[in-house]
């Protein structure tokens, strides 16, 4: 499915994302991913850490489904896109995608007087892993 250009600019955030899988019973987990980019025409790139989401890994490993919500903390506006994804080793563009994006959160949160040791509590950006998604279907999720 082709990105348009307003969505693949709405990635470059500031935004907050949760990713969605499932396990072989169909089980759901839920992760914190740390940065997004569209790098193609149907496909997004998303870190998250592997430390403390290794149940994300483990259900993309086995069944590439990932469901994803990238809400822009300001407005709320927010979408979910659906569809396959692999995992693949973080680039040197991807690590430095994922500090600037966590520098960009740090301003963002910190400017609504969230302290920064209470965002970096769950916005873990070592130990990187890359879901590279095969974009289906995306939804407008804002709220209204």
């Amino acid at each position: 499915m082709l990105i348009p250009d307003d969505i693949a600019g709405f990635l470059q955030g500031p935004v907050l994302m949760t990713l969605g899988t499932r396990d072989d019973a169909n089980r759901p987990m839920i992760a914190r991913g740390t940065a997004v980019r569209a790098c193609g025409p149907g496909t997004i790139r998303i870190s998250f850490c592997l430390r403390h989401w290794p149940e994300t890994l483990a259900n993309l490993l086995d069944n590439g489904w990932l469901a994803l919500v990238v809400v822009q903390p300001t407005d709320y506006r927010a979408f979910q896109f659906k569809g396959r994804a692999t995992i693949a080793p973080p680039t040197p563009r991807d690590l430095a995608e994922a500090h600037a994006c966590r520098e960009r959160t740090y301003a963002l949160l910190g400017g609504h007087g969230i302290p920064r040791e209470q965002i970096a509590a769950w916005a873990e950006w070592d130990e990187l892993a890359m879901a590279e998604m095969a974009v289906e279907r995306i939804f407008e999720q804002t709220p209204g």
